[in-house]
């Protein structure tokens, strides 16, 4: 019997990639998320989409062996990381023959998972988060192609993704293949996204060529925020309250199924996983001087303890040590699903954006974002380090 839609559908392709007929093809829904669809006349009901299908089960996980903070002393490979750089410090260490695959945005500004060989130019297309679902294609079919002529292949992507490759290779575990999870908070709509771009586009009469998420603000006192990058034919901007990504971090715009997801919890799908390192100078206080974010990584199994643990030989990488706590503190995907308040804001929000023209959605996700109080804008706008030693006096004056 062919797959069925249902709201834990992930989108993962798994089903398109392994069905002999390709008889299934993946469109958007009226939420604006890719979903499979299936051409009956071509069905020759052979199960293999159902077997392969994350909501049918799943792969097995492992719980974290160790846990590191990480930071790429190169400045260049840590400013275009979103964290300290954990993914081009782990992809460095395999040699030039090694295939990766990740999500990058093409020339449409649409995000699609696509595969490099080597450590050159065409890996930067892999960096930094990208807050809206990635359309996977066909790479699973042409991973496999490249595990059974021997090559050594490195996978990223959010943990469905990587939980949906394990599912589509079968039982056969093929020690040529590293999966590297991210600790994910949920996949952004992209054709939300789409209408958004179209917005700033027809408000400042132009035409927009390049697009990211995270982009780093770094001062003399070291990072003190993340923006949204704009590029187009005349301009560059950095918007710092860019509302698409407000509404992403809110959980506004993200898939249904990230709402009761299977892999917000400590055990892990990918060999490695990787994620920011939060309230950095909290957990570490004698770090309070430095001025650069670090990456939590965690390796989940034998493979990945042993890349993390040749990367503390390398000169350009800070890799230390430390405990599962320590690494996942305020990153709530390694240890929790979104709450009841998120899930009924989000779905609230989608059933007013099937009624709307596309032109309105920036006005719809307006009204949903959270508002943030004066005091709060201000707080915000501290530096995390400053905020730390703000709350020690606080802490101080309360003793008293």
């Amino acid at each position: 019997m062919p797959i069925k839609v249902t709201e834990k559908c992930v989108g993962c392709f798994a089903c398109t990639n392994i069905c002999p007929t390709k008889c299934i093809n993946m469109a958007l829904n009226d939420e604006g998320f890719i979903v499979p669809e299936v051409d009956f006349t071509k069905c020759v009901n052979c199960d293999k989409c159902t077997e392969t299908c994350l909501q049918q089960k799943l792969p097995s996980m492992n719980v974290p062996i160790k846990s590191y903070r990480l930071l790429h002393k190169n400045k260049e490979i840590w400013n275009k990381s979103t964290s300290g750089g954990a993914f081009s410090a782990i992809c460095s260490s395999f040699n030039d023959d090694t295939y990766f695959c990740g999500a990058s945005f093409d020339e449409n500004l649409e995000v699609k998972h696509i595969i490099v060989k080597g450590y050159g130019n065409d890996f930067n297309k892999l960096l930094k988060s990208k807050y809206v679902q990635s359309n996977i294609g066909s790479v699973f079919t042409e991973i496999k192609k490249l595990l059974l002529s021997d090559n050594t292949v490195i996978f990223s992507g959010t943990p469905c993704q990587v939980a949906a490759l394990k599912l589509y290779l079968g039982c056969i575990k093929y020690d040529n293949l590293y999966c590297i999870d991210v600790a994910c908070h949920g996949v952004g709509s992209p054709k939300i996204l789409k209408q958004h771009l179209m917005t700033i586009e027809n408000k400042n009469k132009t035409k927009i060529n390049k697009i990211g998420f995270r982009e780093k603000r770094f001062t003399l006192s070291g990072l003190e925020d993340y923006g949204f990058l704009i590029e187009s034919d005349n301009k560059k901007v950095i918007d710092y309250s860019d509302i698409y990504t407000k509404a992403f971090h809110n959980g506004i715009v993200i898939r249904s199924s990230c709402l009761d997801c299977q892999f917000h919890k400590k055990e892990r799908v990918g060999d490695i996983t990787i994620a920011d390192l939060k309230g950095m100078y909290e957990t570490f206080p004698k770090e309070i001087k430095d001025k650069f974010n670090r990456s939590a990584v965690f390796a989940n199994t034998k493979k990945g303890v042993e890349i993390v643990e040749r990367l503390k030989q390398e000169k350009d990488i800070e890799c230390i040590e430390c405990t599962f706590g320590q690494a996942s503190k305020n990153n709530s995907p390694l240890y929790e699903k979104h709450n009841q308040k998120i899930s009924d804001r989000r779905n609230q929000f989608f059933d007013m954006y099937k009624t709307l023209r596309d032109d309105d959605v920036d006005t719809l996700l307006n009204n949903y974002i959270n508002k943030e109080s004066i005091i709060l804008k201000i707080w915000l706008k501290i530096p995390e380090k400053q905020r730390v030693i703000v709350k020690k006096i606080l802490r101080k004056g309360d003793s008293k």
